[in-house]
Parts: structure tokens; sequence; C-alpha cells
């Protein structure tokens, strides 16, 4: 499977341009094998490695070459990146027009940051935002075979992403795929940058927060089509002047059915609280007070 990924000759064409005195391309391999078989520590490789299995020209193996052949694999994370992908697309025929974006965070147990380094503090996912952090991206098929993966500075915001996101992806000539991402990245910038060269991006969006007003899409009249018992579906065009946009609302209604039953218990406590509050007021002064006022906002 190395080779027919084409992983030796990749490195091997690297490493003509560097005078190593260790075998990098072998303890690379190494890495990636203990990584599949028996995962372990850099130091428990170095026991690994001609204790328990044979690797064909590397008798041994010490900890520090191995670091220094990962300093190699982040330099040229990018040829390497591309070089798997190919190769696994070709062997498996893969269908890369429709692609899954997203990024998440990983933290670290330091309690101070690198002020230019990648951990940083920021909105951690894991909720631990007292503890630096990185943010990692990875983009994947619909099948879910990853694509290319990006690291950044902790404090890096999923939108900002999407300029390098395109513009890496699009020297791998997939810039005029359809992007899938969540409503994190939703943003004019954003949908511009993804549509270069002819691509084009699906974002999901929650329409009911869009703002005080109801989101022009939601006013739009017509029949929701039904897709399975809790999923129905319409599609909306709206088009200002040369802009067009399209949306999918989509609706559950057994939530909805849910969200109204919740609904109609709340308006009947806040009922029985006004008249409990407006019998108490007229007793006493014969007005209703306050309250009522901002319980009457709630509804």
């Amino acid at each position: 499977m190395w080779k027919r990924l084409e992983l030796d000759h990749t490195l091997q064409n690297l490493l003509e341009q560097r005078s190593f005195q260790v075998e990098i391309e072998r303890l690379v391999f190494a890495l990636v094998a203990n990584r599949a078989l028996a995962p372990r520590s850099k130091l428990g490789l170095e026991r690994w490695v001609g204790r328990k299995v044979l690797i064909e020209g590397l008798e041994e193996v010490q900890v520090h070459n191995l670091y220094r052949a990962m300093d190699f694999l982040v330099e040229h994370a990018d040829e390497l990146q591309r070089t798997v992908f190919f190769s696994v697309a070709s062997l498996l025929n893969l269908e890369v027009d429709l692609l899954f974006f997203d990024t998440t965070s990983t933290y670290f147990e330091l309690e101070e940051e690198d002020e230019e380094g990648l951990r940083r503090y920021g909105h951690s996912q894991d909720h631990r935002s007292h503890l630096p952090q990185v943010v990692i991206g990875l983009a994947v098929t619909r099948g879910g075979l990853p694509v290319r993966c990006w690291m950044r500075s902790g404090n890096t915001h999923d939108a900002t992403t999407v300029d390098e996101v395109q513009r890496d992806l699009a020297g791998w000539r997939l810039n005029r795929v359809v992007w899938v991402l969540d409503r994190g990245f939703d943003g004019e910038k954003q949908r511009i940058a993804l549509q270069r060269g002819g691509g084009h991006v699906l974002i999901g969006e929650k329409l009911w927060a869009s703002g005080e007003e109801t989101h022009p899409a939601l006013k739009r009249p017509g029949r929701f089509q039904t897709v399975r018992d809790n999923l129905q579906v319409k599609g909306v065009r709206m088009v200002n002047g040369s802009k067009e946009e399209r949306f999918v609302v989509v609706r559950n209604p057994q939530q909805a059915e849910k969200d109204r039953e919740v609904r109609e218990r709340i308006l009947a406590r806040l009922s029985d609280e006004i008249e409990r509050v407006n019998s108490t007021a007229a007793k006493r002064r014969g007005a209703h007070s306050k309250t009522v006022c901002d319980l009457l906002r709630t509804t």
C-alpha cells in the first residue's frame, strides 16, 4: 500500500534536495506502520522496531531521529497530502464533485499560549477556553475519505480559513466543486471565495435566528414536500438584481408539534400569572401593574 500510494517515490524525490545521515523515508514508514498497527509513543517506537517487527532497511530507531523525520513531514506536508490524495483518487476512482469541510479544535494541558506560535487561546469546542489550543480543518469526499487537512493557530475563526482552503485546493484542480459547510462559515465574503473558478457552495443556516425580522425566504409561499416522516423541504429562489440565491427550507413536523405544545403550555402559565397579578392589582389600586406589561411582552 505504501508503494501503491507512491509515498516512497515522493519522499525519495524530496530527499534528493537534502543531505540526511539517516533514512528519513524508512523512519516515516515506521511511524505510519506503528500508528496503523500498534500506536505508541516515540520512545515506545524505539522498542517496537527490531524487537516486535522487522522493517526492511531499518534495523533500529532512535527517538531523536524520529523527531527529525517529523520535522521533515511538516515541512513537506503539502506535497505529501497531494500525493496521497491523487493516488487514492486514482485507486478508488473517487468522486470529488462534492466536498464537506469543517473545523474543530484540540487543546494542550498548558497554562500559557505561544505568543507567536500555533498554541493560542480561542473558542474551544471542548469547553476548555482557559487552555491554549490549535484549530484543525478537514475536507472530505461524500464518502468520508479525507482530501486534505489544515492546522492553524487556536484563535483562528472558522470563516477566515475559507480563502486559504479554496486557494490550496484550486492548485489541485478542485476549485470547480460543491462545498458543504455549516453555519459557522456563513457570510458574503466566504460565499464569494468558495465560488471562485466556478465553484458552488451549500451552507447550513438557521433562518429563524437571522435577526429581528424573519428571513425573507421563510415568508415566501410554497408547499413543503415530505422526504420522510420527520423531514419536509421546499425550495425558494431569492433574486436581488444580478444576485440569485437558492434556499432549501427544512421543516421537521414532529419537532414543530413538540414546539407548539411547549409554547401552548408556556402561554397557559403566563395567562394564569397575568390573571393572578391583575386580580391582586385590582384589589389594591384598580389597575394592572408593570408586571403584566412585562408578561405580555414575553408572549
